[in-house]
């Protein structure tokens, strides 16, 4: 579980970075509409959203949950990945 908010952490800081220097748009049409309508809270949003999958884990430990968990921080990391590239830091 703490890779996965450490992953969650590092897609919210890529994403600032890129929008920041302009290097793309936001592509989860959820965040992007959370971003609209909520500015900067949309990080905060995100992060309720990853403390709601991260409780589901730690209450409901079974061997299909923790198999989605780990794809979701897989999917997660390559978000991350493609944040830095679009950035140009890889």
């Amino acid at each position: 579980m703490i890779i996965y908010n450490f992953v969650g952490a590092a897609d919210i800081y890529s994403t600032i970075y890129a929008l920041d220097i302009g290097a793309g748009t936001e592509a989860n049409p959820v965040v992007r509409a959370m971003m609209e309508h909520a500015g900067d809270g949309w990080v905060l949003g995100k992060l309720a959203l990853q403390a709601v999958i991260s409780v589901m884990v730690l209450w409901f430990p079974h061997w299909i949950v923790i198999g989605f968990f780990s794809l979701a921080i897989t999917g997660n990391a390559l978000v991350v990945y493609n944040n830095l590239a679009i950035a140009g830091l890889v």
